[in-house]
């Protein structure tokens, strides 16, 4: 047998292996020929409404998307498991399993294509994934059978299957369409040669050449020359993390990824090209395209001998040449093919031609590079090269639906090569800058790969995102679910499903709420256990939540809210894991990277969700499925991660020392101390956290506002169907991941620049670049749709930068406290999930009416810009001086617990306002929906709770202290509106300035007791902390009558005499009677009239505070009275104001011989002008 090769087995392997590479490849691309075939079979044809005959093989340019999809997402899911079991058991058995499920899946497509739609889209899926094992192959065969001075013939060789895959299919299904056998015997043809290949597959391939007799001793010692040890060692573990943040191999993934892209459009539309733009026939069609595919391979194999063989010029001037001519050259000629008018035909089949014979001699360019570069992982490298083509699968037909609405206009097909020609230039250029024919370090290493455990954590954070976002997707689906139906108001039948708009506020606001309470508990409990058994128990509570949710809605609202809570709370855990992996496991000079990685779990879970979302809520399944399905994927992650993850790399031998050193590298005693106490005060009054907290916060409300109404927008304003508004914002979710990986390498290995002046950079794109842009999303025409989608993109692409900006200022600041700030950013998100929602309440009441969202990008876009400007002053790489354990702060060695500094004493009132800031608007959605007894009553026990708790707080934690504050400030955001309420329904239009002046007297009021009260509790024996307890006594009393005395509706109670209900609604409309009335928002916000009220009421309102607040301290603190003499004369200043308040009230109501607009001035000038005056010569006093 030996006689047949001599000293090549070596090309047998090759040649085995390159045929069934290229049956997968026809396999796949089989249907491209035949959709033009298919649609004139009417062997099973159905009429449409206008009685006309179509065949159920004609489908529309919408349905061949998602077959083509279908490959891609296969393939993309596909390739990291199988180039895992490739790692395991070598490339012969799971490229055997590969091939056999593709020959399955492609002998049974014409049946399911007149079968069922999704079983078709099912077995296109299998065929993906089967693909998925191609390129891995190619470089395990690479790896372990080509000597070094052959592996770009082996390329060369191995990667031409697509040209002779598309050459044979599209000859081959020519001739089968137009004869007698018809469209199906060419997937029954292929199916078969495919199995007789991968039988002599498994008969031929051995993993390893020295393992087998077949090898002679010379190919061997040829194959194995000028390997290293580490080369053919046969169990290495594969430096997952050091290839992901290699800047060679990424900048060989970016020009393969542009070249593939050209290389998709080439073999998926050239024949429609052809066909419909060029206008040759079916036959001719398949012949050029066949030539056009087939015409590069000689250049290709000629190009990979020059590539090996020549010896006078260095290795990386040729990879140079031959990348300038793979990817600028392709660029160049695929730019240029759209210009060319469709009556010279021919020379689009040259320029077409040119394309592909430029795209032959990738082998000594980019692949090349690869394979020196990352030798004995190379496989790993052509298997993300195989990832690139699966994303290519996906952006070239977006591309083309972006720019072609109709397949035979040739100028819509301009922007296609115009737009991938540019990038393959722009890439090509980067690669005279980072290419290399030198081996990587960690080529000849011992190092075990720890990146597993990021891998592992990542798909945790987005199993744990994908479940409680999938609901803003099933939105659109379960209205249209009629298994369940009630009658509203009006007699319409609506489904149970078919929330409002105020019933979707609550469900988001409800994973909001759970995360706001979950965040600083979970904090809690990572730094006493680490992370990882409390994500784990996160991680279940939210999968057990999401699959419980289709029963939920369908029992009762509010238990479906209770769910969502749960999904909150199991939300909070996601960005303090973060945190403690970067801490932990992060070397500091790859803090971006890492931070860019797992932060990108948003953008993953929101692209996996809505694209799967939407095809299982139009499949037979139903939307409730999309939620079982991420409940079990979420349990399989979770089982995982608790076998894999370890809270410290030190505790482990799958870490070696080599590895451990580099992570622990720069990081002090203090860093990587395991009983550090958090330093939370320093921590919250820190300005430079402060700032990154404020930057995350609006980069998040933007976030919130593209996962959760991204969809809502897409088909309501820019009328996107619900499968296109699926594909839609999936793209632009997942369109900034390659720019986040790229940016992080780029902040982490860039050393020419300071790291604040990239921080300074980074930020500036991440949240001024992407404030801009959202800015102007508003102002795009809804006509002008593909522009919107344009404009969401680049603002998801900026904010793709951000590792390198607040989150890396962040890390590097606070060191080993940063699991701390980054849970802090989670809560900022929580935040954002109140904040979008209201910003949206407030100017959007039409979802369909883009003119109300421009308000929302507006404001947002313009909040964006102001805090990163305000960024540039307070931002810095350097550590905080309390990350060092030998920090003290002298200042507080001999003082109370309870001397708060001045800054100290900001926080505490600054938390006050920001809880009122946040809590007015759920709070007065909340009257407008329930009245005032009931939530008003909430807000009262609320207040006193958390003034009971105080004096505890006070002495236990600081950071427990400001959240009860801002608990007070939320409570006390339901004052004002209460007082609205209340004179809305019960005054007399007659009485309203009487009824205000009554009701907003509550700040005198409560500011003379207190202050008088307290002074005398402060300096008796109970001391200060029983004026909390009795002040939360009274409240509980108070609002205990409240409960028992109000009522919403003065024509409700038998209390109300007939007498007095006619005289509360003398003069009042119906309108304002009416109990449902919706509330304008954005006519509110919009009258000048009521803009010049809050402003003057700010003011006055800012005055007030100032004496209820600060009067005490300047009266003790300056004019050195007394404490009991304090409370006495600011009781008397607050309190002498109320007689005035009264008499001026009834005045106002009562003096009738003055206009309304008349008396309305002069007291404002009073109330605002006179006041201002007093209270500016005070200072001088």
């Amino acid at each position: 047998m030996s006689k047949l090769w001599g000293n090549y087995y070596r090309w047998v392997i090759l040649f085995v292996g390159f045929l069934c590479l290229t049956s997968i490849c026809s396999n796949y691309i089989i249907i491209n020929f035949t959709f033009i075939c298919m649609k004139n079979d009417m062997t099973n044809a159905v009429a449409d409404s206008n009685g006309t005959l179509h065949s159920i093989y004609d489908y529309s340019s919408g349905e061949k998307k998602w077959i083509l999809w279908a490959v891609a997402l296969g393939t993309m899911i596909g390739t990291l498991p199988i180039n895992v079991l490739y790692v395991k058991f070598g490339a012969r058995f799971p490229f055997l399993l590969a091939g056999l499920a593709s020959v399955v899946s492609t002998a049974l497509i014409p049946w399911a294509a007149g079968f069922n739609y999704w079983v078709l889209i099912l077995l296109r899926f299998v065929q993906g994934l089967a693909y998925s094992a191609d390129f891995a192959a190619i470089g395990l065969i690479t790896v372990r059978w080509a000597p070094l001075t052959e592996t770009a013939t082996f390329i060369a060789i191995m990667t031409s299957f697509t040209g002779i895959s598309s050459t044979a299919t599209n000859s081959v299904t020519g001739v089968i369409c137009e004869s007698s056998f018809g469209w199906k015997w060419s997937y029954y043809l292929h199916a078969a040669v495919g199995t007789f290949l991968f039988f002599l597959w498994y008969v031929i391939y051995i993993d390893h050449p020295q393992d087998t007799k077949r090898v002679s001793c010379k190919e061997l010692t040829k194959i194995e020359k000028s390997k290293s040890a580490a080369h053919l060692d046969k169990s290495t573990d594969v430096p997952y993390r050091k290839l992901l943040t290699s800047p060679v191999i990424w900048c060989v993934w970016l020009n393969a990824f542009f070249e593939m892209s050209a290389v998709i459009v080439c073999s998926t539309y050239m024949p429609i090209y052809f066909h419909e733009v060029l206008g040759f026939g079916v036959t001719e069609t398949g012949f050029w395209v066949a030539l056009v595919l087939f015409i590069w391979l000689p250049v290709r194999w000629v190009s990979a001998i020059m590539s090996d063989k020549i010896k006078f010029v260095g290795e990386r001037t040729k990879m140079l040449i031959f990348n300038t001519i793979a990817v600028g050259g392709t660029g160049a000629f695929f730019a240029i093919i759209g210009f060319i008018p469709a009556e010279n035909k021919y020379w689009s089949v040259a320029a077409f031609t040119m394309t592909m014979c430029c795209v032959g001699v990738n082998s000594g360019g980019f692949y090349k590079c690869g394979v020196l570069h990352a030798r004995q992982y190379a496989h790993v490298v052509i298997a993300a090269i195989q990832w690139t083509k699966c994303v290519a699968l996906f952006s070239a037909p977006a591309m083309v639906a972006l720019f072609v609405t109709t397949e035979s206009v040739r100028t819509q097909w301009i922007g296609v090569y115009l737009v991938f020609g540019g990038l393959m230039q722009i890439t090509n250029l980067l690669s005279y800058c980072i290419f290399t024919d030198k081996p990587a370090e960690w080529t000849n290493t011992d190092e075990k790969p720890v990146l597993i455990v990021i891998a592992v954590g990542f798909l945790c954070l987005a199993s744990v995102c994908s479940n409680y976002i999938v609901i803003n997707f099933t939105f659109i689906c379960m209205k249209n679910d009629n298994s369940e139906v009630f009658v509203d108001g009006n007699g319409t039948v609506r489904s149970i499903y078919d929330y409002s708009s105020s019933e979707k506020k609550w469900i988001m606001w409800a994973v909001a709420a759970g995360t706001i309470i979950g965040t600083i508990p979970i904090n809690l409990l990572y730094v006493k256990y680490g992370a990882r058994y409390p994500f784990l128990v996160a991680g279940v509570v939210s999968s057990l939540a999401t699959a419980f949710v289709p029963l939920a809605a369908r029992v009762n609202f509010f238990l479906l809210i209770l769910l969502r809570f749960l999904q909150g709370l199991a939300y909070s855990a996601d960005f303090a894991a973060i945190g403690l992996m970067t801490v932990r496991w992060a070397p500091l000079s790859e803090t971006a990277t890492f931070v860019a990685i797992l932060t990108a779990f948003t953008g993953i879970s929101s692209v996996v969700t809505n694209s799967l979302t939407g095809l299982i809520c139009e499949s037979s399944l139903g939307w409730k499925f999309a939620f079982y399905f991420h409940a079990i994927a979420g349990f399989i992650l979770f089982v995982i991660w608790i076998f894999v993850y370890i809270d410290h790399p030190e505790d482990t031998e799958r870490v070696s020392q080599k590895e451990l050193g580099h992570i622990q590298k720069n990081k002090s005693e203090a860093h990587l101390d395991r009983n550090t106490s958090v330093p939370y005060k320093k921590i919250l009054t820190s300005p430079v956290i402060l700032c990154v907290w404020v930057n995350a916060f609006f980069e998040m409300s933007a976030v919130i506002m593209f996962s959760s109404y991204m969809p809502i927008y897409f088909h309501e304003v820019l009328k996107f169907g619900i499968t296109e508004t699926g594909f839609y914002v999936a793209l632009v979710l997942f369109s900034y991941m390659p720019i986040r990986f790229v940016a992080a390498v780029f902040s982490d290995k860039f050393r020419f620049i300071s790291e604040k002046l990239k921080i300074m950079i980074f930020n500036t794109f991440a949240v001024g670049g992407s404030g801009f842009f959202f800015a102007c999303i508003g102002f795009i025409p809804a006509e002008h749709k593909m522009l919107s989608l344009s404009f969401f993109i680049l603002t998801m692409c900026c904010i793709g930068v951000n590792s390198g900006g607040f989150y890396k200022c962040g890390v590097l600041h606070a060191r080993q406290f940063a699991h701390v700030v980054i849970a802090a950013i989670q809560w900022m998100k929580c935040l954002a999930l109140f904040s979008a929602p209201a910003l949206v309440a407030i100017f959007v009441s039409d979802e369909s009416n883009r003119l109300q969202w421009m308000w929302v990008h507006l404001v947002l876009g313009g909040l964006m810009i102001i805090t990163n400007f305000v960024s540039y002053f307070i931002f810095t790489d350097e550590p905080a001086e309390w990350t060092n354990n030998g920090y003290i702060d002298h200042n507080e060695t001999k003082q109370s617990i309870y001397d708060y500094t001045t800054s100290e004493k900001k926080w505490i009132l600054w938390s006050v306002a920001a809880g009122t800031i946040i809590g007015t608007i759920p709070l007065n959605t909340l009257y407008v929906k329930f009245g005032a007894r009931n939530p008003f009553m909430v807000a009262g026990l609320a207040s006193c709770a958390s003034t009971a708790l105080i004096p505890w707080s006070a002495k236990l934690n600081f950071f427990m202290l400001i959240l009860l504050r801002f608990i007070q400030g939320f409570a006390y955001s339901a004052d004002f509106a209460a007082i609205g309420l209340m004179t809305v329904r019960w005054a007399p239009l007659s009485e309203t300035a009487t009824f205000l002046a009554v009701l907003t007297c509550f700040n005198g009021i409560a500011s003379t007791i207190t202050n008088f009260g307290t002074g005398l509790i402060c300096e008796s024996s109970l001391g200060w902390k029983w004026s909390y307890y009795l002040h939360a006594i009274a409240g509980l009393v108070l609002f205990a009558l409240w409960f028992l005395v109000y009522i919403d509706h003065p024509q409700e109670t038998k209390r109300v005499s007939d007498q007095e209900l006619q005289k509360i609604q003398k003069n009042k409309s119906e309108a304002h009677l009416s109990k449902k009335c919706d509330v304008p928002y954005m006519k509110l916000a919009t009258s000048p009239i009521i803009l010049c009220v809050w402003a003057n009421a700010f003011f006055d309102l800012t005055a007030a505070i100032m004496f209820s607040t600060y009067v005490p301290i300047y009266l003790h603190e300056v004019l050195k009275f007394g404490i009991t003499e304090t409370g006495f004369y600011a009781s008397l200043i607050l309190g002498l104001s109320l007689p005035v308040r009264f008499v001026f009230a009834l005045v106002s109501d009562k003096l009738k011989f003055i206009s309304e607009t008349a008396k309305i001035r002069i007291f404002n000038t009073v109330s605002v002008g006179v006041s201002g005056l007093f209270f500016a010569s005070i200072g001088y006093a």
